[in-house]
């Protein structure tokens, strides 16, 4: 009758609430969390009791930003979109029958609304095509009354040319249209391209907030620094010594900090412990060590 703890779970992670202390509470909810879960505390006092209901000992807190908008200021955006580029409405129909490069991705994104109709009444987006791409898509993430919750993803091959904020624009403007008051945008404090994105179009900062991981925060791979990458390596390189799930994340973060070295080190520990590295040879991560005799010596051992 009088609750003191709560769980909340959205599509996207968990948040704790409440009373900490709550040692029943606590138990009962371990099995909402996997190994890797990651989730958000309304208060300080919680991080003391992560081991309480987190099967995971190497949890680490990262910022992310909380931005709003309750009018767009970028209105002139159709004239911007680069010569070559077509903006449209996002159709699940026609969605499902287009070839292009990521079409699927936006698709799979669509059908988390269950049936199409729930996404044209309860969600919506645009997306930018060139050719044979889908160069860049905004789709709204959540909808709550007259909040909305947008994103927006654009394909590395057609960055630095605006697309981001074009199809964004054009997402929120339709929203606004649609009768929502305010939108809201949720963004890593690392992904400086997030956060200016959002401001160009009329977002301002709301406020910051801690999330709880098990794994390296990022959006896109240049949003940490190599120090950053390093740091989470590192990280990684000490859980190793007692969980072995962690060898192939630690070994990527090498990877993106250009460090052949600690990745051959850290996939070398892995072999010693019988643990089969093979398919980590085809990882696309790995590409960028090709032409290095050291790595294709690595590969080539027995």
């Amino acid at each position: 009758k009088n609750p003191k703890s709560a769980m909340i779970r959205t599509s996207e992670t968990i948040c704790l609430a409440g009373d900490p202390g709550n040692k029943y509470f606590n138990e009962e909810i371990k099995s909402e969390f996997d190994f890797f879960s990651f989730f958000i505390l309304d208060n300080p006092d919680w991080e003391k009791k992560i081991s309480e209901f987190h099967p995971n000992p190497f949890i680490r807190p990262y910022t992310r930003k909380y931005l709003t908008s309750r009018s767009l200021t970028y209105t002139d955006y159709m004239s911007k979109l680069p010569e070559g580029y077509e903006l449209i409405k996002i159709v699940p129909e026609e969605l499902e029958k287009m070839p292009h490069k990521n079409a699927n991705i936006v698709l799979k994104w669509v059908k988390n609304y269950g049936i199409y109709d729930n996404f044209k009444r309860n969600g919506g987006g645009y997306m930018i095509i060139k050719d044979n791409d889908i160069a860049s898509w905004s789709v709204t993430d959540c909808w709550y009354k007259d909040k909305v919750a947008i994103g927006i993803v654009t394909d590395s091959c057609h960055r630095k040319r605006g697309l981001a904020a074009i199809a964004s624009a054009a997402n929120a403007e339709d929203l606004f249209k649609r009768g929502i008051f305010e939108l809201d945008w949720l963004c890593i404090d690392i992904n400086r391209g997030s956060e200016s994105t959002s401001r160009k179009i009329g977002f301002s900062l709301r406020s910051t907030y801690t999330t709880y991981t098990a794994i390296a925060p990022y959006e896109n791979e240049t949003d940490p620094t190599r120090d950053g990458w390093l740091d989470w390596a590192d990280f990684y390189e000490k859980a190793c010594e007692t969980e072995s799930r962690y060898f192939f994340h630690c070994s990527e973060c090498y990877a993106k900090a250009y460090d052949v070295e600690g990745v051959i080190r850290v996939l070398s520990k892995a072999r010693e412990q019988k643990i089969d590295i093979e398919n980590q040879f085809v990882n696309p991560i790995f590409d960028r060590f090709s032409d290095k005799g050291r790595w294709r010596d690595f590969v080539n051992e027995k």
